[in-house]
């Protein structure tokens, strides 16, 4: 399950620059719309463990997997606009770092203090 959710924003990482230059021929806002986006995913990875020990483990993470999902779908369709392309990019890299600060916490549950 977590390499099908964290897949789709891997591919994110690397590549959202490439993708927006389909749409929009505007490097500055695409090299900005990356730093706003990689600002939010470190933001993610300190604000996803508080949503965890609020709600569990596993509203946080369907919640997550949810909104990864409708990002996934809605790529082609969202990504012609602008400003709708920036909020894109940067809710999708903060569920990429919401995914690696969720799930240590669960590794050790599993698995047991090392």
């Amino acid at each position: 399950m977590l390499f099908l959710s964290v897949t789709y924003c891997f591919f994110l990482k690397v590549g959202n620059k490439i993708f927006g230059l389909n749409y929009h021929n505007n490097d500055a806002f695409l090299t900005r719309t990356s730093m706003e986006a990689y600002f939010f995913a470190a933001s993610a990875r300190m604000l996803a463990p508080i949503l965890m020990q609020k709600i569990g483990f596993f509203k946080t993470y369907s919640l997550v997997l949810l909104l990864v999902i409708t990002l996934a779908f809605s790529a082609l369709y969202i990504a012609p606009y602008k400003q709708a392309f920036r909020a894109w990019v940067i809710l999708s890299m903060t569920c990429e770092g919401a995914h690696f600060s969720i799930f240590p916490p669960l590794s050790g549950a599993i698995y047991g203090p090392v």
